[in-house]
């Protein structure tokens, strides 16, 4: 009984033949594992693929990370540089005030004028050198 179900699940192609049998047992049994080898090789494909682009992803995540912290430091140390500037542009501009200020008193024009502006032209060098430290500095 054994021996006929399982000719009847062989079809009428091989009608008893035993080569016939043998064969069409083999090919039955190949062509599950090479289904399976072909879905094993295309899921190991796809890890490959699935592997590469989670590496770039990583790389792309730290030189993300790296120009992030770049971006950081150059905004502070510029904030650094703005504050330095404004501080030392405050220093020469207290002397010119005080120096138009007097200019404007009455009579003291003939004993202060030449103190003020050598007072005045010290202070325009410094701003100059000051404004030519920070070009020089943003470029």
């Amino acid at each position: 009984m054994y021996t006929a179900k399982r000719r009847q699940g062989l079809g009428a192609e091989d009608n008893g033949d035993p080569l016939m049998r043998a064969t069409h047992s083999q090919v039955s049994r190949q062509r599950p594992r090479s289904l399976h080898e072909g879905a094993q090789f295309e899921q190991e494909q796809r890890q490959s693929d699935l592997r590469d682009a989670n590496e770039s992803l990583v790389l792309a995540a730290l030189g993300a990370q790296d120009l992030l912290a770049a971006a950081e430091e150059a905004r502070r140390r510029q904030a650094e540089l703005l504050a330095l500037v404004a501080d030392e542009l405050s220093n020469p501009y207290a002397p010119i005030r005080v120096a138009a200020a007097t200019l404007g008193f009455p009579g003291a024009e003939s004993t202060l004028l030449p103190r003020v502006r050598v007072v005045i032209e010290k202070q325009a060098e410094r701003l100059a050198g000051m404004v030519r430290a920070v070009l020089d500095q943003s470029s």
